[in-house]
């Protein structure tokens, strides 16, 4: 019954709409769980109105309580949609990760109540406000900005061990403890895809530049650029995916490092094994798309598609005053840490299973993930 209640945070439990006063046009509601090692599960309720007078308008508030930790976490402000704009405003007290691109939170939940696989580390972020939005110039191009302060607060674990449907006696990840006090970040960057969302798989590029600057107690500059190639290739149904991501920040502090290891990172190897202020990973994945399970004369295997993959990434730190290129230089190939794997997917990724062995020591056991509709 769990598992069902976990959804991503636009899915309603229940809709309703109904007139409030003479401007609003309707109130959304809806319910999320979800499950970590520094709440336990954790229910919240959100609303949302639209009116009908502030045209394009949202305002919305959402609260919630951990059941293991005990504490409340809320947020309410208001958004701002058009064709072009996206803005929105909001103040909170909530629990924060910086591992939201990595995995989301309904994935990393499942995974949670399965094996205690929480890949995320937490913090407390109160006492905050955040404006951020986008500007789409045309249908290729996004261009992004956030200005967000609050206070860093730790988390600790909830509970030493914990539930889950497998591993129960086995004890949760650590997690981090960070340098607690007031932040500030500045980001500003912009966004190349020309991916057409379709059924049919389609050469594309996707780039990321973003450029951050924190202020307060946690002063740093930093820039993170990403790129993602997918290319069809002459040999039958047979493609590639591509990603590298570059990354640096004039920071030590625990909670802006970048991390290495495990889900979407280095398969092979245990989650967050490696951590610095200067990072570069690559990842290639080989898709056979129906040219290889395909020609098995199995029922159900045409839907199944395999793929190999390669992993190598860097990391390393440099002191917080060292400029944003110090480090990089000393990067040598036999730093690189890697793995190679295959994996079986569903059509479009919609589940995928993956068998990762690191490279750098023989005698360790080959690791064995899962992704929801997820590359890499």
């Amino acid at each position: 019954m769990l598992v069902l209640l976990i959804i991503p945070a636009h899915h309603n439990l229940a809709y309703s709409q109904t007139p409030i006063k003479d401007w609003a046009r309707g109130l959304s509601r809806s319910a999320q769980l979800r499950y970590n090692r520094v709440e336990g599960l954790f229910l919240v309720y959100k609303l949302k109105v639209s009116g009908r007078s502030l045209k394009n308008v949202t305002l919305f508030a959402e609260g919630g309580y951990g059941a293991s930790n005990r504490s409340p976490r809320w947020e309410g402000g208001a958004s701002y949609r058009s064709p072009k704009l996206d803005l929105r405003f909001s103040i909170f007290d909530r629990t924060e990760t910086n591992d939201r691109e990595v995995i989301r939170t309904g994935e990393n939940t499942i995974f949670t109540l399965l094996f205690k696989w929480d890949y995320r580390d937490y913090y407390r972020a109160k006492n905050g406000f955040e404006v951020k939005g986008s500007y789409r110039a045309n249908s290729n191009i996004l261009v992004l900005g956030r200005l967000t302060a609050f206070t860093y607060a730790n988390m600790p674990l909830a509970f030493s061990t914990g539930w889950s449907l497998f591993h129960r006696g086995r004890p949760f990840r650590i997690n981090p403890a960070i340098q607690s006090g007031g932040a500030g970040l500045i980001q500003i960057g912009a966004v190349y895809d020309n991916n057409i969302r379709s059924p049919l798989f389609r050469n594309a590029w996707y780039v990321n530049v973003l450029y951050e600057r924190g202020f307060r107690k946690f002063e740093y500059n930093g820039f993170i650029i990403a790129a993602k190639r997918h290319q069809k290739l002459i040999l039958g149904n047979q493609t590639v995916i591509l990603r590298a991501r570059v990354g640096t920040r004039q920071s030590t502090a625990e909670q802006v490092l970048f991390d290495l290891g495990g889900f979407s990172t280095l398969r092979g190897y245990e989650i967050k094994e490696f951590t610095g202020n200067r990072m570069v990973l690559l990842n290639a994945d080989y898709m056979f798309r129906g040219d290889a399970l395909s020609q098995i004369p199995i029922p159900g295997f045409h839907l199944l598609n395999l793929l190999l993959f390669f992993d190598s990434g860097w990391v390393t730190s440099v002191p917080r005053n060292a400029s944003l290129l110090k480090g990089f230089g000393e990067l040598n190939l036999n730093d690189f840490k890697s793995n190679f794997g295959i994996a079986v997917a569903l059509p479009r990724q919609l589940l995928r299973l993956n068998l990762a062995k690191r490279t750098d020591r023989s005698a360790d056991a080959w690791v064995v993930s899962a992704r929801f509709r997820h590359e890499f």
